[in-house]
């Protein structure tokens, strides 16, 4: 048996694979649409299901197809830990969101989701700056993707919305051109993304500009003017008011 890399980006199969394999996942109805969550079950399903686009190929093959169909040819996705036809997915539904710059509302945390105000650009400037100059250093390596969101609700009272601020994905969002002088994502092992502060990465010491200050760590930005700075990123004029403690 030839082994198969169920991992990989490269795409070995024809054309008319993935086309038959659209039409079939986009004709589910019903119950239909719900298949097994995890790569390999979902795999073996499909495997015992006879598909004729599947016809000869092992069930290494289809993981990895499952795999592609996921992660690059938006014909799978994902709703409440199952997989579903694209159309059916939390993915699909967050791409219609970002267009429309509308933050995505998961029914099942709906209540969680909406006690938070949605952080503008220059809220998500200033706060991510904060974190990740408080949090990360050279040693530390920077903090996990997944915790981005946590941190902004704790310490500032703020939801990072990424289809609010017109991306369906966080990993997007934090590599939006806007973002390019506060942070870096790096891809680890296993999908794990780890952001990094791009002044600590450059031994920046971290100091203002004269007669301004930055984010407080332990304070989210209000009415306060934002101003940019080419040698050290976004800054917070002082105004005392402008200031609110954070969670």
């Amino acid at each position: 048996a030839v082994f198969v890399d169920v991992t990989s980006p490269l795409d070995a199969y024809p054309p008319q694979l993935w086309a038959a394999a659209a039409a079939y996942f986009g004709s589910l109805r019903g119950k239909e649409v719900l298949l097994p969550g995890g790569r390999y079950a979902c795999a073996q399903a499909l495997a015992s299901a006879d598909l004729p686009f599947l016809s000869g190929r092992s069930l290494g093959e289809v993981c990895h197809i499952v795999q592609l169909a996921v992660s690059q040819k938006k014909i799978l996705g994902y709703i409440d830990g199952n997989m579903v036809p694209y159309n059916h997915s939390d993915e699909s539904v967050k791409e219609q969101c970002a267009a429309w710059q509308q933050p995505f509302c998961n029914p099942t945390k709906q209540r969680e989701q909406t006690s938070w105000p949605c952080a503008t650009w220059e809220e998500a400037r200033a706060c991510l700056s904060a974190i990740l100059r408080t949090m990360c250093s050279p040693e530390a390596g920077g903090i996990t993707a997944s915790n981005v969101k946590r941190l902004f609700r704790s310490r500032f009272g703020l939801d990072l919305s990424e289809t609010a601020l017109g991306h369906s994905r966080l990993s997007e969002l934090l590599q939006d051109p806007r973002l390019q002088d506060i942070c870096i994502l790096e891809t680890r092992g296993a999908g794990q993304f780890i952001v990094r502060h791009v002044q600590s990465m450059l031994g920046d010491a971290g100091r203002g500009v004269e007669g301004q200050q930055r984010v407080p760590p332990a304070f989210a930005p209000s009415a306060a003017t934002v101003h940019q700075s080419n040698a050290s990123g976004w800054l917070v004029s002082p105004h005392p008011s402008a200031w609110k403690q954070g969670a």
